[in-house]
Formats: structure tokens, C-alpha cells, sequence
């Protein structure tokens, strides 16, 4: 079970970026925009059901590593962007968005397996 979640976890960046790989970079950054827009809503929901499930805390937990989670990212992506961010173009916003969405993307599944994990105890 661990290695399938693990091997689905590094299969999630890939997915994100296919699925914005149009080859134009303006449709690209609108597509991680649109794509990053629909996971936040699905992470405010798998949120709203972790209170639900109200054990141990965890969502007292999770408000805190989301605030740092956001931080890291934004930090994180602008790192992995350094290359394409000193060329001059819009080919360093679409790196900051690509990446953006594949953590986004990683942490909704990461979120919505807790939630099931913590139904499971429960």
C-alpha cells in the first residue's frame, strides 16, 4: 500500500504538467492558472472534512503545516525556477506555475489519503 502511494505521489507531477503541455507558453500559464483554481477548492473540501473527522486535533495540525507548506512552496518553486527565471520572457512564469501546480497537485492527493487513513482508524 505504502509503495503504491509512494509511486503514485511521483506519477502526480508528471500528470500535472501533461496536462498543460500545449507547446504555446500563454495557454500554458492559463492552463496551470485554470488547473491550480480547481485543486484549491477540492483542498478546501477534503479540509472541511478532516475538521469533520475531529481526531487527534488533525486539522489543528494541518492549519499549521498548510501556513508552512505555503511558504515552502513559493520559496521552493522560485528556487527551482533560478535557470529560467534570468532569461528574460514569459518562460519563467510558466516554470513558477508548472510547479506550483504539481505541489498543489501532490498535496490535495496527500491530503485526501489522510483523510481516508483517518476514517479508516476511526
Amino acid at each position: 500500500m505504502k509503495k503504491s502511494l509512494f509511486l503514485m505521489m511521483l506519477c502526480l507531477p508528471l500528470l500535472a504538467q501533461a496536462v498543460c503541455e500545449t507547446g504555446n507558453v500563454y495557454e500554458d500559464i492559463d492552463c496551470h492558472e485554470r488547473e491550480i483554481a480547481k485543486i484549491k477548492p477540492k483542498m478546501n473540501a477534503t479540509y472541511r472534512e478532516l475538521v469533520k473527522l475531529n481526531t487527534h486535533d488533525a486539522h489543528k495540525s494541518f492549519e499549521q503545516s498548510q501556513k508552512l507548506w505555503l511558504q515552502f512552496i513559493e520559496k521552493d518553486c522560485e528556487f527551482e525556477n533560478t535557470p529560467s527565471a534570468m532569461a528574460q520572457g514569459a518562460g519563467s512564469g510558466l516554470g513558477l506555475l508548472a510547479c506550483k501546480h504539481e505541489r498543489y497537485a501532490a498535496r490535495l492527493k496527500q491530503m485526501q489519503n489522510i483523510v481516508r487513513e483517518l476514517r479508516e482508524v476511526k
